[in-house]
């Protein structure tokens, strides 16, 4: 009896990690690198393969305020790296294809603007239906 209790115990718990593993090699990857005032975000799977993105925000950590969102057009799109910088940042920043995705905030606007002394969260989902979103908190300098 006592040996089936704790083969049981041994099966949840591998069953436990296993789905545990799944589910953070199912995030997406995502790096930010700085250089000067720029900032390059790294969505690179294995550091040099393109990963489908299906959305992305940015909120400014202070007030919870969304500052920045796109979301992919149709078919899920798939992204290396794309920068930003202090100040203020095309509403399609170098390195996303505008074709590709839509804007979904600020809408009418020409520009986002990541402030200096601020911290922001960028959120970046994947393309899958599971629980797939990564987050990666940064402060602007």
């Amino acid at each position: 009896m006592l040996k089936k209790v704790i083969w049981f115990f041994v099966i949840t718990i591998s069953l436990g990690l296993l789905r545990l593993s799944l589910y953070l090699y199912d995030l997406p990857p995502l790096k930010l690198y700085r250089t000067d005032n720029i900032m390059t975000v790294d969505v690179q799977t294995l550091g040099e393969y393109s990963t489908g993105i299906e959305r992305i925000k940015i909120i400014q950590k202070s007030n919870e305020q969304k500052v920045w969102e796109i979301v992919a057009k149709g078919k899920t799109p798939h992204l290396h790296k794309f920068t930003l910088v202090c100040g203020k940042n095309p509403l399609t920043p170098k390195g996303i294809n505008s074709n590709d995705y839509t804007i979904v905030f600020p809408k009418n606007e020409g520009n986002f603007e990541l402030m200096r002394g601020e911290s922001y969260r960028i959120v970046v989902v994947g393309n899958k239906e599971t629980a797939n979103k990564a987050i990666l908190y940064f402060p602007v300098h």
